[in-house]
């Protein structure tokens, strides 16, 4: 009986898990909850509060007063139907980019109250089992914590024809255009999905592909919000340029006081080796972090820093003394997450739309401003500096098959999955990039960083 109590030490690792978040608590989806939530997403996040959001006073010192700045939802009445059919016909997981946080969420819900109301949702564990953990777990989502209960709910879950929906490319990247690595998650579940069901009905990924465009002039927000960032990061002062020049030279004088805070030596930054220098500064901020916590430096900038995200929540996991470790070294995760996103082969091209500018702004802002609880609100809830649409594509879904041979070779089959969802997203994303062609050019900028196609590859 003894040797089989918890130690003490044990116990307060379980309670700290506890704390931190953790540990799996099963979803209880209350319909009431999800109508009110749904009710205020039409009326209330999307456009703002009526009438005060009109005063330019206000929305100065209350910028949330304008919602998302979202016109609502452009979801053709054809993908409508092919994601309904899905779920009627078998096992499903909806799987969208991520493009954006929050928003991204308002349209889950919305575009799943018009598929299926009892969807289960998956989210990030610091978020479901954070602070307001009742209400988001009465919003059917389910939090990735380690350990796998969240798997075995959405199995569950997906088999009895409910539905569930998941980001592939996990952390939000703010790169609209460009799908991020994936997770496996995705193809794993819905391998496990099908071998439960064994025929009994078909399972499916149903890929999603979301994307944000103004449809309003959005220089004055975007100008304001270059002023906000110089202010706040004691950088020099860019006021009075255009939009594309300003934006690259805030870009250049980002990358020289990051290596003078820590303490990096660069070549001089100019617009013919931005991207050099800036991947520079990156490989050797990310080496000192693999070196202190005594990780291999190998693979992609992708892997190893979600290698060592998983390295610092580990050692989070030993107490309450390493939470300050924790949140510094988590810091310069997401420096360095975001100065890798803005590579060449999403952000090389000949111009640059007004959307990209706008994520990569809010990208940075959100690794390199926390200073305060605004900070984080605004982390978590992007606001849009001008009227934007949200548009939405249903894909063909993907009919996933059981695993049959060895046990040994299920890796290769969830990674044939996983590589034909990623064929499919890559496709989508370019058939709605060349849909709005024309419209993006509106507020487009000429790329002074821009890269030849060779030097894009190489990079």
């Amino acid at each position: 009986m003894t040797s089989q109590a918890k130690t003490p030490t044990a116990l307060s690792t379980v309670r700290h898990q506890k704390k931190i978040g953790e540990v799996f608590v099963e979803p209880k989806a209350n319909r009431l909850i999800m109508a009110v939530t749904l009710f205020l997403i039409h009326h209330l996040a999307y456009a703002g509060l009526p009438f005060l959001r009109f005063f330019v006073g206000l929305r100065r010192f209350i910028p949330f007063l304008r919602g998302m700045d979202m016109t609502g939802l452009d979801l053709p009445a054809a993908d409508v139907l092919r994601a309904q059919k899905a779920v009627q016909d078998g096992a499903v997981y909806f799987a969208p980019n991520h493009p954006e946080m929050f928003t991204d969420w308002l349209i889950d819900w919305d575009v799943m109250s018009k598929v299926q109301r009892r969807c289960a949702f998956w989210g990030g564990f610091d978020i479901v089992n954070g602070g307001l953990s009742w209400l988001w777990l009465r919003h059917n989502l389910i939090a990735n914590t380690p350990g796998g209960g969240g798997k075995a709910y959405s199995v569950k879950v997906a088999a009895r024809g409910d539905g569930v929906l998941l980001h592939p490319e996990g952390d939000v990247a703010y790169t609209a255009r460009t799908l991020q690595p994936v997770f496996p998650g995705v193809a794993d579940l819905a391998e496990r999905t099908a071998a439960t069901l064994d025929g009994q009905k078909p399972t499916y990924i149903v890929p999603m592909v979301y994307r944000y465009r103004f449809v309003e002039d959005p220089r004055p927000g975007l100008h304001q919000r270059l002023s906000t960032l110089e202010r706040r990061l004691s950088l020099p002062s860019t006021g009075g340029q255009n939009l594309g020049p300003r934006f690259f030279a805030f870009q250049r004088h980002l990358l020289a006081r990051l290596a003078e805070r820590h303490d990096i030596d660069l070549p001089a930054v100019a617009d013919d080796n931005y991207f050099q220098v800036k991947q520079h500064f990156v490989e050797r901020l990310l080496g000192r972090m693999e070196l202190t916590l005594h990780l291999a430096g190998t693979g992609t900038v992708t892997d190893r820093v979600r290698r060592v995200r998983k390295t610092l929540r580990a050692i989070r996991r030993q107490g309450p003394a390493h939470e300050g470790r924790f949140r510094e070294g988590m810091a310069k995760a997401s420096v360095i997450e975001a100065l890798h996103r803005y590579d060449p082969e999403s952000y090389g091209q000949a111009r640059l739309t007004a959307e990209q500018i706008a994520e990569t702004l809010t990208r940075l802002r959100g690794a390199l401003l926390a200073d305060s609880w605004v900070d984080t609100l605004r982390s978590f809830m992007p606001l849009g500096c001008a009227r934007r649409t949200a548009h939405v594509r249903v894909l063909a879904p993907l009919e996933v098959q059981p695993h049959r041979g060895r046990s040994a070779d299920r890796a290769a089959h969830v990674a044939e999955t996983l590589d034909r969802y990623r064929a499919a997203m890559t496709a989508g994303l370019s058939a709605l990039d060349a849909e709005f062609a024309a419209a993006d050019g509106a507020y487009a900028v000429d790329n002074a960083f821009r890269v030849t196609r060779a030097l894009r590859r190489a990079a």
